[in-house]
Parts: structure tokens; C-alpha cells; sequence
């Protein structure tokens, strides 16, 4: 009995049907007529195994095939299961703990616990960059290198200066703990976002701070005030019973009262550390956005909410981030209904004006794309929208139980600035509509009719602001030197425009005149404006917005007429202006800052050359007992009439370093892509 059962036990069982199928070609080292098993390799990956010898997964993959021994399987008891598992956790836990070490070897930071959101700093990503979706620095296919090799590439091709920072140079693996990245973060499970609130003494200081810094600002004029104060309000009395949108509004709004404080300030205003203040106020805006499912289930508070942090942020950021972003926030505004014209929709009168603020705001905020990322214009609807522009109404002219809106105001208004704004880049906008649909150079006439209106829209509006009021004096000061800027650069391009023909070396050398120079200049000079005390509380707005073509108009300028009556005012404006571009964390910028570097160091070289003419002139007058010219005198080639240009320049002074040419304006202005669809203005 006992040698027949374990004769029954040794057959193979077959499973019924088994019969009629062919039995497959037994592996290697297994006996004949044995019911073949699966491979280690297959059995491990859990996948289907042919049986063969070597199976077809094993010859895909290249490795060993190897079949288990003839005979019946062994069972593996529990201990041995949950002791293979308890190893695998181990090896995971002590391999995620390595890559959190090498991270903050690079930039010291902790997850956040409630009992530590006082200093609350963003998780780093395990061991990977913004950057970490694709290869840095590893080929494209085809041969060529990755979009920023190719745009490095371009920009040496004309540049003879080696750039500052070349692609080919290692990335860091953690950007700016200010970057935009964190909008899109997940919710933390951990986290909770009230927890992340500041006390109420200090977030009622924030609001106000808010209501007087940055409210009229331009650009940032989102919200009305009587209405959204109750939401922060109530958020401040009991931030754990807040909607989720409220709570990412309120972080909004003490993010961008803290950025409007100055340095010097901080302390005594806020009383504790700017730099940990605003990580905890971007962690707590970031997490209620994420815990409140914005993407998915957007609202007006929550967009209201991304369009005042964006718009600050770039005061600690101009990354790419912040463009790509505000088009996320265009589309957000789309899904919404923002696009359309509340009257058609049958809203209310107040919920549509609240809406056209939130729609100009989307639109005129893509006019800095061209200047600061050298991106074309894309947005297309500033033109073709029909959406009602804002009225010139102050916050109190308007309730929500209004039954209709009041005519508008005809002197200033919290809104006046805002609309200075979108006119302005309306301008702009026709104006690179007619380059772009006209075969050849606009006419001169129809440049001055656009500038011209855009002028006597910006003086109209100006007519009743009072210089002695702070926020009408912003008004004033800015909206004019928005329209001064559009004219410089609308002036730049026609002239482009005309002397398309001219691509030889020094073709563009009529754009260096002492005039344009003094226009670039102006636009520079914030000199008056850090001496102006009734806009002190306004001047955190300005680090936001380096003035990019100014500044490479001038350094081209010095580099091509290192001496003139303007040279030194030019270099203190140059030379403030960068000093401004390094302050800031210029992530998304390397091709933009390369050609800055090159430009400045041209300019330095070329003003290095002519000092040394000078002073050999002035040695060979010494010894010929020639009373030396002063410089102030002697002809320079800042002075050569305008429209000529020799290539040695005046008294052998070659522009050049080395002997590789250096181009000219266009070429410039080709590398930094501001082509004719591009957006010269914005602030």
C-alpha cells in the first residue's frame, strides 16, 4: 500500500485536455516525459515561460536560463516568505535614506511636521532635477544635442567670447527653493495646510501690507477688497475651518505682502526671518491648492489665489516657470468661462467685472514672455477676445447685489493703472500684427498712428492724478515710462524693419546714435526713483522686472562706440542693471545671460582699447610737445556722424577682440529671438 502510494505521488499530475497538446521539447537537464516547469528567470519576473531551452524572454533579455530540478516543488514555509520580504523592505528604506542624504548634502532641508512649519521648507525631490524627465546634456537623435545645446550653440556661432555658462556644464540637481515647480505639487498626506498659518497678529499685519503695497500695483490689481477681506478675515479666525481656496488666497496674499517689505524692515515690521516666512507661506499655498484638487475643480478665489503668487514670485524667480505656468492659468480661466463676456453668460453685473479684471490680467501678463525667455508671442486672444475691457471704477462703486454697473469714473482710480496696462499691450500687440502680416517694412506713418493713439490714451487717463498721492503718483511715473519703453522698442524694430537689406558687417551701425543711447538710457535710470520717498512701498515692484533690451541696447552700444559725451552715464546704468540680472536666481536664463556676459565683456574690451589709445596718443603728444587734446574735446567715435561706421572705427580702434568679427545689432537681436512677432513691451 505504502510503495503504491508513492508511486501515485511520483507520476506527474496533467490537468484535463492535457493530453491532446503537444508536449514541448524538454530544457536541458530535465528528464523525458517530466511535465516541464517554468524558468527561475520567468517564475521571478512572473511572466510566460515557452519551455524552451534557452526560453524566448531569457534570449530577449541575455541572461542565464535555468530550469528548476525534476521532481516536486518545495514549498516555501511563511517564516521564509515574510523574512524575504522583511529584507526587501530593508534594502528600500536603506536606499531611499542614501538618496535623501545625497540630496541634502546639496541643499540642506526637511520634510515638515506640525510641530516645525515655522521653518518649513519644500521636500527636495528624491535625486532629481526640474530637469530630470529627459537626459541632460545626452544627444538627440539624429546626432544633434538637446534644445538648450542647439540654442548655445546658435548663440556662440555669432558670439566671439566664450559664454559665462555653457550647456555642456553640469545642472544642479536642486533648482531655487522659490521656483514654481510647487504649484503642481501633490497633496501631503502629512501636511495639513492650516497648520502652515501664521498667527493672527502677524497675518492681519500681512493683509494690510498687502492692501497698501501691492493692490494697486500693476498687475496685481485681482482682487475687491471689500469682498475677498471677509474670506481672509474669516481664514485668520479659524484657519482650520477654511475652504481650501480661502486658505491658498490667504497664503497668496501674505506671500506678496512679505516679498513688498524691504530688507531693512523685516524685523521690525514682520518680526521674524523673510526667507523662512515666505518658504512657509509658498509650502501652505502650494499644499491647499493640491488639497483642494484645484486642477481638477478650479475656482475663481483659487485662480485669484496662482495669479497674485505668480506674479510676485518673479521677484525671487524669473524662471521659465512663471510663463509656462500663466498659460496653465490661461487655461484655467478658459475652463471657467473667463473668456466669455459675463454679460452673454447672464451673470450678475459684479461677478462679470470681477471676471474681466481676472481676464485682462491672464492676457496682458504674456507680453514679458518675448523679453525675458526670447519666446514669440503666442497669445493670440488679446486682439480677438470679446470680452468687455474693465471699467475705471473704484472697489466701492461695485456689490455684489448690484443690479447694474455705474458709469465709469473719468479721473483716477484703483483700476487706472490696470488699464494703462492693457491698452499698452494692446498697442504692442497691433503693432507686431502689422509686421507680421506685411511682406515688407511697415511705413513709418503707420508705427506713429499706433504709438501716437496709445500716447493720447495714456495722457487721457493721466489727466486726473494728484503727484502728492502715492498711489497716483505710481500711476503717473510708470504708466509714462511704460509708453516711453513701447516707443523705444518700437522704435528699434522699424528701424530693423528698414535696414533688413543692410546684413553686412557694421549694417546696423545707424541704430548707435547718441539719441537712441539717451532713450535707453531713461528707461535705466532709477535713480529718481530710489530717491523718492512716496514710493518707497512701491519699489519692491521693480526687482521683478529687469529691463533686458535697454540693457542689451546699451552694452552693444558701448561695444561698437566705447567714447561719447553719454559713455559714463552708460556704464553706471550698465553696470546697475547687472548687478540687478546676478541678484536674482536666473534659472531658465542661460542663453539669455550668455550673450549678456559676451556683450558686457565686448563692451569692457572695447573700452579697455580705447583708454589705451588714448593714453598712447597722449604720450606721443608729450613727447612732441603738443599740448594733449582733453577727452572731452578730441573728435571720439562716439561723435562720428550719424549713419557712418568704419570697421577699424576712429584712430585704429578696432570694436573686435581677436580676430573674429563681431556682429552687428541684427544679428543680436536675432540671437535673442525677438523677431517680428515678438513682444517688446511689458514692464
Amino acid at each position: 500500500m505504502a510503495s503504491s502510494a508513492r508511486s501515485r505521488s511520483s507520476t506527474p499530475r496533467s490537468t484535463p485536455g492535457e493530453e491532446t497538446r503537444a508536449a514541448p521539447s524538454a530544457p536541458t537537464g530535465i528528464r523525458p516525459g517530466a511535465a516541464p516547469r517554468s524558468c527561475h528567470r520567468c517564475k521571478q519576473r512572473k511572466v510566460r515561460c515557452d519551455k524552451k531551452s534557452p526560453c524566448s524572454p531569457c534570449r530577449r533579455a541575455g541572461g542565464a536560463c535555468e530550469y528548476p530540478p525534476p521532481g516536486p516543488r518545495t514549498r516555501r514555509s511563511k517564516q521564509t516568505i515574510m523574512a524575504d520580504m522583511a529584507l526587501r523592505i530593508s534594502s528600500l528604506e536603506a536606499s531611499l535614506a542614501g538618496a535623501r542624504e545625497a540630496v541634502e548634502r546639496l541643499s540642506p532641508g526637511s520634510r515638515p511636521s506640525v510641530a516645525s512649519t515655522a521653518t518649513y521648507t519644500p521636500p527636495p525631490s528624491l535625486g532629481r532635477s526640474p530637469e530630470a524627465g529627459r537626459d541632460v546634456g545626452r544627444p538627440c537623435e539624429g546626432g544633434g544635442g538637446s534644445r538648450d545645446d542647439v540654442l548655445e550653440r546658435n548663440v556662440e556661432s555669432f558670439m566671439t567670447t566664450p559664454p559665462a555658462s555653457s550647456s555642456s556644464s553640469p545642472r544642479p540637481l536642486v533648482s531655487s527653493p522659490f521656483n514654481a515647480l510647487g504649484v503642481l505639487s501633490s497633496p501631503d498626506p502629512s501636511v495639513d495646510p492650516s497648520a502652515l498659518h501664521p498667527t493672527q497678529s502677524l497675518a492681519v499685519r500681512l493683509w494690510n501690507l498687502y492692501v497698501s503695497n501691492a493692490d494697486c500695483c500693476s498687475g496685481l490689481k485681482i482682487l475687491h477688497i471689500p469682498t475677498d477681506e471677509l474670506r481672509v478675515y474669516a481664514t485668520i479666525h479659524d484657519p482650520s475651518a477654511a475652504p481650501f481656496e480661502n486658505l491658498a488666497l490667504s497664503f497668496a496674499v501674505y506671500f506678496a505682502a512679505t516679498v513688498s517689505v524691504a530688507e531693512a524692515e523685516v524685523q521690525a515690521t514682520l518680526g521674524q526671518d523673510k526667507d523662512s516666512l515666505l518658504r512657509r507661506c509658498k509650502a501652505g499655498l502650494e499644499q491647499s491648492l493640491a488639497h483642494g484638487n484645484f486642477l481638477d475643480c478650479p475656482t475663481i478665489t483659487g485662480l485669484q489665489a496662482l495669479l497674485i503668487y505668480l506674479s510676485v514670485l518673479r521677484v525671487q524667480n524669473r524662471g521659465k516657470g512663471l510663463w509656462i505656468l500663466n498659460g496653465l492659468a490661461v487655461r484655467i480661466g478658459q475652463s471657467l468661462g473667463l473668456h466669455r463676456d459675463g454679460s452673454r453668460l447672464g451673470l450678475p453685473p459684479f461677478q462679470s467685472e470681477i471676471r474681466r479684471r481676472l481676464w485682462w490680467h491672464l492676457l496682458t501678463r504674456d507680453g514679458r514672455a518675448g523679453e525675458d525667455y526670447g519666446i514669440e508671442r503666442t497669445n493670440d486672444i488679446l486682439l480677438t477676445s470679446d470680452v468687455q475691457l474693465p471699467l475705471n471704477l473704484d472697489d466701492g462703486d461695485i456689490y455684489p447685489e448690484m443690479t447694474r454697473l455705474p458709469d465709469p469714473k473719468p479721473g483716477w482710480t484703483i483700476m487706472t493703472f490696470s488699464l494703462v496696462s492693457i491698452e499698452l499691450a494692446k498697442s504692442t500687440h497691433r503693432l507686431c500684427t502689422l509686421v507680421g502680416s506685411s511682406p515688407s517694412a511697415p511705413s513709418e506713418e503707420s508705427r506713429s498712428r499706433i504709438v501716437g493713439a496709445a500716447r493720447a490714451y495714456v495722457e487721457e487717463r493721466l489727466q486726473g492724478c494728484n503727484p502728492a498721492i502715492p498711489q497716483h503718483r505710481l500711476t503717473l511715473k510708470y504708466s509714462r515710462f511704460l509708453l516711453r519703453k513701447l516707443e523705444f522698442t518700437a522704435k528699434i524694430q522699424w528701424s530693423l524693419l528698414r535696414y533688413a537689406d543692410r546684413r553686412c558687417r557694421g549694417g546696423s551701425a545707424h541704430l548707435a546714435t547718441e539719441t537712441t543711447l539717451e532713450e535707453a538710457l531713461q528707461i535705466l535710470d532709477r535713480a529718481e526713483d530710489e530717491d523718492d520717498g512716496l514710493l518707497a512701498q512701491f519699489r519692491w515692484m521693480c526687482r521683478g522686472y529687469p529691463q533686458y533690451h535697454a540693457t542689451m541696447y546699451v552694452l552693444w552700444h558701448l561695444s561698437i562706440r566705447p567714447e561719447g559725451p553719454n559713455v559714463e552715464r552708460a556704464w553706471v546704468a550698465a553696470d546697475a542693471a547687472w548687478a540687478e540680472l546676478q541678484s536674482v536666481d536666473s534659472v531658465g536664463h542661460v542663453s539669455k545671460m550668455s550673450v549678456l556676459t559676451a556683450l558686457r565683456a565686448k563692451a569692457l574690451a572695447a573700452r579697455d582699447k580705447a583708454r589705451e589709445l588714448e593714453a598712447t596718443e597722449s604720450a606721443r603728444q608729450g613727447d612732441q610737445g603738443i599740448t594733449p587734446v582733453s577727452r572731452g574735446d578730441r573728435p571720439s567715435i562716439g561723435r562720428l556722424p550719424e549713419g557712418l561706421y568704419t570697421p577699424q572705427g576712429a584712430e585704429g580702434f578696432s570694436p573686435g577682440v581677436g580676430d573674429v568679427e563681431w556682429p552687428n545689432w541684427t544679428t543680436l537681436v536675432q540671437g535673442f529671438q525677438l523677431d517680428d512677432s515678438d513682444a517688446f513691451f511689458s514692464m
